[in-house]
């Protein structure tokens, strides 16, 4: 686990923590992470939240964290720490207004975050990233970036399924197929519902490789023909970003 994963993590403990009363900025919790910082009561604590996550998973955030988002913006220019890329744990800060910690890249501009002070608590949030600065310490920034996730396939490229339909009604294709035999994929070719029937094709997926070259030496022999091995990316989640929460 890197040191930005356990910052993500850790926030996301909170996760669900509520200000009593609502609305009030105040709390047991929401006055724990505000009282280092000696600020008073009822006072925003998106950025308390923030550092105090930092603190709590022992990671060093250089000094960045303050009560002022205005000033975390200041200080990690002075540290070089404005990066484009959202790596887990780093801040996703708007200066001025609210900062939140990241979790993970969903992908298409967007990442998951956990924010203090947001929805009169601590929630996750999808956000949009484009239009916020992105402060990774040192410590979040120093490590390997793991390669993208895949998954595993075989293709029996001498497998021959018939195509079937199309029907108008989705209905009426899962009548036609009730006595199917062999493997079946269903499919839509434009607004109609067809299938494949007869031998398959493509088996799969695995999470490994070795996993699918293991599975591969039992088809191949139970089938006698040469399976094809290939991989694909794992796709990335497409959210849109919710609008801003409560801010300071």
């Amino acid at each position: 686990m890197t040191e930005g994963e356990k910052v993500a993590r850790q926030a996301q403990k909170y996760v669900g923590v509520r200000e009593v009363p609502m609305g009030s900025n105040r709390g047991p919790q929401v006055e724990k992470w505000q009282k280092p910082w000696g600020m008073g009561a009822g006072w925003p604590w998106c950025a308390a939240f923030a550092d105090a996550m930092y603190k709590e998973a022992g990671v060093s955030d250089d000094g960045i964290g303050h009560p002022s988002t205005a000033v975390m913006y200041q200080r990690a220019k002075a540290q070089n720490a404005i990066v484009k890329r959202p790596y887990p744990g780093a801040y996703i800060l708007w200066p001025g207004v609210h900062v939140g910690i990241i979790v993970r890249d969903l992908g298409g501009g967007v990442c998951l975050t956990v924010e203090g002070n947001a929805g009169d608590g601590v929630m996750h949030k999808r956000r949009a990233y484009g239009s916020a600065v992105i402060v990774a310490p040192k410590a979040v920034r120093d490590y390997r970036q793991a390669a993208p996730a895949r998954r595993y396939y075989l293709e029996d490229r001498g497998a021959k399924p018939r195509f079937v339909g199309p029907w108008r009604r989705k209905a009426a294709r899962e009548r036609a197929l009730r006595n199917a035999k062999g493997f079946v994929r269903r499919v839509k070719v434009g607004n109609k519902f067809a299938a494949y029937v007869g031998p398959r094709r493509v088996y799969g997926p695995w999470s490994t490789k070795a996993a699918r070259d293991k599975a591969r030496v039992i088809l191949q022999r139970r089938i006698g023909r040469t399976l094809r091995p290939y991989s694909r990316p794992v796709k990335q989640v497409k959210v849109s970003a919710q609008e801003m929460g409560k801010v300071d």
